[in-house]
């Protein structure tokens, strides 16, 4: 190659790659004026902010009561309950909780102050509920307040999402679980 004929071919390779670094910053600024986030959450992320809002819902309609709407608290939370979890649940208020709450006058309020998604499909949800429980009666009316979690399963029946299983989770579990999250309240 003759010294022109270099010459040529280093001016060509030094004009490519400016050329080349003009582009790709041109490209990286045009980048980075834009909003490169989806405009909408997916449908995995709406579905799930979906679940975690209805659990939010429901839970409280679960586990609190007053002395005076124990009793109609089956008839109540029966639409939101399915499968053998739906015969439980109802055995156990006719057997413990109404009698006791309308005995010792007892007042609950339940409030679902957090909800870990384990797995969710279409007809399907599994979760880690938390909540907290203030308790009350006639005898003791300053409220005593109960951390506890539950793993609960959610099924979808005719569009609706219902409670099929409702299992209290360890208090060490909890505690632990609890102290390592970062708080969803302000």
């Amino acid at each position: 190659m003759t010294a022109t004929g270099a010459r040529i071919a280093w001016w060509t390779v030094n004009v490519v790659l400016i050329l080349g670094i003009a582009a790709a910053t041109a490209v990286g600024l045009w980048l980075s004026g834009r909003d490169i986030t989806p405009s909408r959450p997916n449908s995995q992320t709406e579905s799930m902010e979906r679940v975690q809002q209805h659990v939010k819902k429901v839970v409280p309609k679960l586990l609190s009561y007053t002395p005076q709407s124990v009793a109609g608290l089956a008839e109540t939370v029966d639409p939101l309950l399915t499968g053998d979890f739906k015969d439980e649940y109802r055995e156990l208020l006719e057997t413990a909780v109404v009698p006791q709450a309308q005995q010792q006058r007892i007042t609950t309020d339940a409030e679902v102050v957090g909800v870990a998604v384990e797995s969710l499909n279409a007809d399907v949800a599994e979760l880690l509920v938390f909540i907290d429980q203030e308790s009350s009666t006639l005898d003791d009316p300053q409220p005593d307040t109960d951390e506890s979690a539950v793993q609960m399963v959610l099924r979808k029946v005719q569009g609706q999402w219902l409670i099929s299983s409702f299992k209290p989770v360890r208090a060490a579990a909890v505690r632990s679980v609890r102290s390592s999250a970062p708080s969803e309240r302000p």
